[in-house]
């Protein structure tokens, strides 16, 4: 991805960053890691926040991502001796070993082709290792977004609670961030599932998945086949909603 194209983070890394380290959440990722925890994988792990996370629950960590501004941030203020951050194109992934733990926050609606990628994931998992997915989907799937004007409008509500939770300068942050020209472009340019579709793709590829719903949000948690282990609360081919 060209570095001025609208998808690419690489001239927005800091600022990025910078907002990122105020509003990311990791607990839906936390609350659900397996048992077992050898080795991880983080897809799109961006600034390294929650390749950070991981590193203190399992013996090591592979960090993937496609941006190196974004790569040098994490080595840069998130390097832990059991975490590697690698410069990868998740849509040409090569795997070689195999993952207790595959994560991802926010990366798959940039990916061109997400069922290969998930076939790619899932041979890359451990027997009873388990793919924890979190990305966006359309809360408007009817509307069109082609105009920055509801981003704009969705920072102006958003900010009074910024400032409650971030004070005045972590507000400040934030809004700049979010009315920013390179985030209204880049935000303007990605394209999302509505949550029906985004059940239906990713059901049919990971059979048996839950789905968690959180606002603008859908979690996935599919465990590799074992023996003995089984996502809490399902039997073989069954999903939640």
């Amino acid at each position: 991805m060209q570095l001025d194209h609208p998808q690419s983070f690489d001239h927005l890394a800091e600022a990025y960053d910078a907002a990122a380290s105020l509003e990311r959440n990791h607990d839906f990722f936390l609350r659900n890691l397996p048992e077992r925890r050898g080795h991880a994988l983080d897809v799109g792990c961006g600034p390294g926040l929650l390749a950070l996370e991981l590193s203190q629950r399992f013996d090591s960590v592979t960090a993937i991502d496609i941006s190196e501004p974004m790569l040098a941030i994490a080595r840069r203020k998130r390097a832990a001796p059991n975490v590697e951050y690698r410069l990868a194109d998740v849509n040409r992934l090569v795997l070689n070993e195999t993952f207790d733990a595959i994560v991802s926050h926010t990366t798959f609606h940039h990916l061109e082709n997400i069922p290969e990628t998930l076939a790619r994931l899932k041979a890359a998992l451990s027997p009873g290792g388990r793919l924890i997915l979190l990305d966006l989907v359309n809360r408007w799937p009817r509307i069109m977004r082609r105009y920055s004007v509801f981003d704009i409008a969705a920072a102006g509500v958003k900010f009074p609670s910024d400032l409650l939770r971030h004070g005045r300068c972590g507000a400040r942050c934030l809004w700049r961030f979010r009315v920013s020209h390179g985030w209204l472009a880049h935000h303007q340019a990605d394209r999302y599932l509505s949550a029906g579709e985004f059940r239906a793709l990713y059901g049919r590829h990971l059979p048996g998945a839950t789905f968690t719903r959180t606002w603008h949000f859908m979690g996935v948690i599919w465990q590799s086949p074992s023996s003995v282990d089984q996502i809490p609360g399902t039997k073989p081919g069954q999903g939640g909603c």
